[in-house]
């Protein structure tokens, strides 16, 4: 996705995310820097990996018919960075360790095999470790 798109697409979710508290905010999309974008995608594809399939094929029908990507998109490209990270073997940052974290933690989640969190399990011990406990 580009800029344009990503901003377009987060404007139609972030208000799904957050209902009336996000409308009480003042906060533009369109102001964020790229970073606070890709944080913000990376969120919603994690919220969407706790929604129901009915309510995913729900916002995935809004999407398309504003023409922008569909969350479940998002959702399998997150699932394929955090597999590419679990294959290297070690977080590199913050927001890995976030993603991996995120994933780990949904007890639903299909992204892992069992074995397969027993070692993100181990790579988000080391690294919190090396971060004092400081990760994110």
């Amino acid at each position: 996705m580009n800029r344009r798109t990503d901003i377009q697409f987060l404007d139609l979710l972030l208000p799904q995310m957050f209902g009336a508290i996000w409308e009480k905010e003042s906060f533009s999309i369109s102001t964020c820097s790229d970073r606070q974008l890709d944080m913000l995608l990376g969120d919603v594809a994690e919220w969407g990996r706790g929604l129901s399939k009915v309510r995913v094929d729900e916002l995935d029908r809004c999407l398309e018919a504003a023409d922008l990507p569909l969350l479940t998109t998002m959702m399998k490209g997150s699932a394929r960075n955090a597999r590419q990270i679990v294959a290297r073997g070690h977080i590199k940052s913050d927001d890995e360790f976030r993603l991996l974290n995120g994933i780990v933690s949904d007890v639903e989640s299909s992204v892992f095999s069992a074995e397969e969190k027993v070692s993100v399990e181990s790579m988000l011990g080391m690294y919190e470790s090396s971060h004092n406990g400081n990760a994110l």
